[in-house]
C-alpha cells in the first residue's frame, strides 16, 4: 500500500496504446474513490493516438485532505463511449506523514596529509536520501571527532571539526555529500569518526577507524 500527505500534488503516468488500424481520439479520467464515493479526480485528460502508437499519459491529482485507504481508477473513453476501466493493484492511503529525517549511507572519512606541510585534509563522503513519500528539508550536522594521543604523552586531546547543512531533498532523492575539514599534524596515534545528524531525527556514522603517522 502507498502512503502520500494529505493534500499533496502528484502527476499519474499512465501508458496507453492504440492497438488498432486507425487514429482515435480519446478523454480519459484519474481518480480516487472511497466508500463508493469519489473525493479526487484529475479531470478530463484528452489525447490522441495513431494507429498502433504509444504514449504514456500524465494525470495531476491532488491528494484529498482526509485521512483514510483510497481505490485508484482510470477510466477511458471514446466519443462519449466507455472503452476501458481499470483498477489499481495496489490502494493508497492518505494522512499526515511526520518526518523522520534523512537516511546516511556510504559513509567515509579518510586522513589525506598535504605534501610538504604539517596539514592534511579529513575528508567525507557520504549518500543523503529522502526515503519519505514528502518534501524534507532538514538541518544537517556534520561533526568529525579527532582524538588523539600527542608523542611521548599519554593524554588525549579531542580535535572537533563541524559543519552545518541546510538540505532539502525531494522524495525518493539523494544528495552526495562531499567535504573536506582542513586539520594540523603532529607526532600523534589518533582514532577518527565521523557523525551525521539532522533536525528530524535522522542520523549516521562512519568510523571509528585507527591510523598512526610519524612525520
Amino acid at each position: 500500500m502507498i502512503n502520500f500527505q494529505l493534500g499533496s500534488e502528484h502527476i499519474a503516468h499512465a501508458p496507453m496504446t492504440n492497438n488498432t488500424p486507425k487514429t482515435w481520439t480519446y478523454d480519459a479520467e484519474f481518480y480516487l474513490v472511497k466508500g463508493g464515493t469519489t473525493y479526487t479526480s484529475s479531470g478530463t485528460i484528452t489525447f490522441s493516438l495513431d494507429a498502433g502508437a504509444s504514449q504514456t499519459i500524465d494525470f495531476p491529482i491532488t491528494m484529498p485532505s482526509i485521512e483514510g485507504t483510497y481505490q485508484v481508477f482510470l477510466d477511458i473513453y471514446v466519443a462519449g463511449e466507455l472503452i476501458g476501466a481499470y483498477q489499481a493493484i495496489e490502494d493508497v492511503t492518505i494522512g499526515e506523514i511526520v518526518p523522520v529525517g534523512f537516511v546516511y549511507s556510504n559513509i567515509t572519512c579518510s586522513d589525506n596529509p598535504i605534501a610538504n606541510t604539517n596539514n592534511s585534509l579529513i575528508v567525507v563522503d557520504a549518500t543523503i536520501t529522502n526515503n519519505e513519500a514528502i518534501e524534507q528539508t532538514c538541518n544537517v550536522k556534520l561533526q568529525t571527532v579527532r582524538n588523539w594521543k600527542v608523542y611521548k604523552s599519554d593524554g588525549e586531546v579531542p580535535i572537533v571539526r563541524e559543519k552545518i547543512l541546510d538540505l532539502t531533498i525531494a522524495p525518493g532523492e539523494s544528495y552526495q555529500y562531499h567535504g573536506d575539514f582542513p586539520v594540523s599534524r603532529s607526532y600523534y596515534t589518533y582514532i577518527l569518526s565521523s557523525f551525521f545528524e539532522d533536525s528530524n531525527g535522522g542520523g549516521g556514522k562512519a568510523g571509528p577507524r585507527c591510523d598512526c603517522y610519524v612525520d
